[in-house]
């Protein structure tokens, strides 16, 4: 991954940012895997892109791969979302559109700072934040629903009211219409043995025992930290007038949440990913688009993205 960053989650398998960057291997044959795939298909539903690694890596200038497989999405009326640190996806606006106009798109941009230091030493090969919240501009102003996923919040360093409110304030004033976020998730189970340590070692040492204290022996702090921190988001996207589009670790703390005074208000129900019905409601949408029937129920269930 071209990107460098220097956090890591548990899918990711590499021992660090240099692990990432010098040999890239580029799938040229995926175009032609993912037509063929996409035909033995039953049913359809949303393809997700750049959860795991980033589509809009800096190699994709040169093979367009990403190009071709939203070429190939849009050829076959798949809805779709796309997740990127990068602006080179500006590029592809024309044919998203496209999509947006039979299907369901929308776009978040990754960003968990808008200190353009920090965002050197977090993420080092990335586009600044400047250029995100400009490709984000482009977006809204193509008529693509694009929104902010602050991804991670880490700790200490970027999670506090100032920071969040920082990001949210800006993703709006660049025509963002949901914010999204998730916290730092290590991969590995004992802190000790992180390689985020390392960089707490050499940038933060300070911070090392809160860590261990935070996470103990998990991949994820404890609940009430996640829902102290997506309280205060709550209270910020209210603020800022924008909708807030929670994350959630497992089903209980999408109960604990949807259960607080803050979270019951919550236009989009997200606790609705963690049940069958999810993908009842996506194939809904999917098969009968202008349904005012389907419309009303999505609408009031808070099906996300709206009708």
């Amino acid at each position: 991954m071209e990107h460098g960053l220097r956090l890591k989650y548990k899918f990711l398998v590499h021992d660090g940012p240099m692990d990432y960057s010098p040999d890239i291997f580029v799938k040229v044959n995926f175009p032609e895997v993912l037509v063929n795939d996409l035909a033995t298909l039953k049913t359809k539903g949303e393809i997700t892109m750049g959860t795991t690694a980033d589509t809009y890596q800096p190699a994709e200038r040169k093979y367009c791969l990403t190009r071709q497989i939203l070429q190939i999405l849009k050829d076959n009326n798949f809805p779709v979302s796309i997740s990127t640190k990068s602006d080179i996806i500006v590029r592809d606006l024309d044919l998203i559109s496209e999509i947006s106009k039979k299907n369901w798109v929308y776009i978040e941009y990754s960003m968990n700072t808008i200190d353009e230091k920090l965002a050197r030493l977090i993420e080092p090969g990335a586009p600044s934040p400047q250029r995100r919240l400009e490709a984000m501009k482009k977006t809204s102003e193509a008529g693509i629903l694009t929104g902010i996923w602050m991804m991670p919040w880490i700790p200490f360093i970027t999670d506090d009211a100032q920071n969040f409110e920082s990001i949210i304030k800006a993703a709006v004033q660049n025509g963002a219409k949901f914010v999204s976020g998730e916290v730092l998730r290590l991969r590995e189970e004992n802190i000790e043995n992180a390689y985020f340590m390392g960089f707490l070692k050499k940038h933060y040492p300070e911070l090392i025992p809160k860590y261990k204290r935070l996470y103990g022996n998990r991949v994820i702090p404890d609940e009430s930290y996640i829902l102290q921190k997506q309280k205060m988001i709550v209270e910020l996207c209210k603020k800022y007038k924008i909708n807030y589009l929670p994350h959630f670790y497992n089903r209980k703390i999408a109960f604990h949440f949807y259960g607080s005074s803050y979270g019951r208000n919550s236009k989009h129900a997200q606790i609705l990913n963690y049940f069958v019905t999810r993908q009842l409601f996506r194939n809904m949408r999917i098969r009968s688009p202008n349904s005012e029937f389907v419309t009303k129920v999505l609408s009031t269930l808070g099906f996300f993205p709206g009708p």
